[in-house]
């Protein structure tokens, strides 16, 4: 279909004595009315350009001044995580011992697993980004290592789901049924892959995930594997190249503004309404990513200086300061690691950093002690942290 027309969501339909949802196929094109949405496009063209830019300089300039791109990653796994009542511990989180992680920061460190392997290291094409099979190994690896979700998860949904409530009857909202998800998934890849369609590329990425949404397509992991997606896609398009975005963060914060605006499309078929809350989002949150990488660029430079002032061999204060950016947590033998010195020659190094005001050790750990890098931590994590 070649002809724009206005867009219509679709309707409530009658399934065995309760009502689900039944969204209309969008693999057409769209004409918009409003002059909001053309200006707020824009500015969020730019915002993104301008984010891409800033990351590009720094992960090309200087080899190790990215070690901090994983942590960005990981908040944002943390939100997209906490969306859906996952509420990983971030201390737990950020330390090395893997075998004690308790469930849920299992399924975040799985969440930052898909997100660097699909975002920073995806080598698929446009034609497969988003067909059914990727979706449900996307879905499948969020759940990896959990046993009671392992055996259902990753499978395109064969029983009826619902959003809120107790049952479909008293639920918030009701996708469609089972029967009608692989047509409706189907028309969702050919609307992503469409070069035909002549719709600008976030425009489509806010409409997509607006009707993956809507289909819900799985028993669990919609909106987690959802927000995976919108990072691929603005990869894949070119639009931002590393998994910074934590559109999460802003979702949590606007959440009963987010899903208004879901609402909206659904039964009023304002797809506009949830565009430039789309929009909105992206120009916020590139703003508060350009902000707080302008922050970590500027500690870094300043501890750099620093060393070079008070050291004649600043090599081994470089190095575990690379190593605090990638994680501001470290134990004495993690440093021994990264620096290749005696025990008593990494120890002294910590301590100079204690006396510098940089590390701050953890007094609750009475074994293996941890030491944290307080400042750069609260730059990070802003939102789970006051200065401490």
């Amino acid at each position: 279909m070649t002809a724009k027309e206005k867009f219509n969501a679709g309707n409530l339909i009658n399934v065995g004595g309760y009502q689900a949802y039944s969204p209309n196929k969008i693999n057409h094109n769209f004409y918009f009315t409003d002059n909001k949405t053309l200006i707020l496009l824009e500015q969020a063209s730019a915002a993104l350009g301008k984010l891409n830019y800033l990351c590009q300089k720094i992960y090309f300039s200087d080899e190790s001044s990215n070690m901090y791109f994983d942590m960005l990653t990981i908040f944002e796994a943390l939100k997209s995580g906490a969306i859906e009542g996952t509420n990983a511990n971030v201390e737990e989180l950020l330390t090395d011992d893997s075998k004690n992680k308790d469930r849920d920061s299992t399924e975040i460190l799985n969440l930052f697993e898909i997100m660097i392997k699909y975002c920073l290291n995806n080598k698929k094409t446009k034609t497969d980004i988003a067909n059914i099979k990727t979706i449900e190994k996307i879905n499948s690896d969020l759940f990896k290592g959990i046993e009671k979700k392992e055996k259902f998860t990753g499978k395109i949904r064969d029983k009826q789901n619902y959003i809120g409530g107790n049952d479909e009857l008293s639920a918030l909202f009701v996708p469609p049924p089972p029967s009608m998800l692989k047509e409706l998934l189907d028309d969702l890849n050919a609307f992503w892959i469409n070069s035909n369609l002549f719709l600008p590329i976030l425009i489509k990425i806010a409409i997509y995930h607006y009707q993956f949404e809507t289909i819900h397509p799985f028993l669990d992991g919609n909106g987690r594997t959802g927000r995976i997606l919108i990072n691929l896609q603005l990869k894949e398009s070119h639009l931002l190249d590393f998994p910074v975005l934590c559109l999460s963060d802003y979702w949590s914060r606007n959440k009963g503004q987010y899903y208004d605006a879901l609402t909206v499309v659904r039964f009023s078929h304002d797809i506009e309404y949830w565009i430039r809350f789309f929009l909105k989002s992206i120009i916020d949150t590139c703003e508060e990513r350009i902000t707080t990488i302008e922050n970590i660029e500027e500690l870094r430079k300043k501890y750099i200086k620093q060393f070079d002032e008070i050291s004649r061999m600043p090599q081994n204060y470089n190095k575990l300061l690379d190593q605090l950016f990638k994680c501001p947590h470290i134990t004495i033998n993690k440093a021994q690691e990264i620096l290749k010195l005696s025990y008593q020659g990494t120890s002294k190094i910590i301590q100079n950093f204690v006396d510098l005001g940089i590390l701050e050790e953890d007094k609750s750990k009475k074994r293996n002690r941890i030491f944290i890098f307080k400042e750069y931590r609260n730059i990070i994590f802003k939102s789970l942290f006051k200065e401490d």
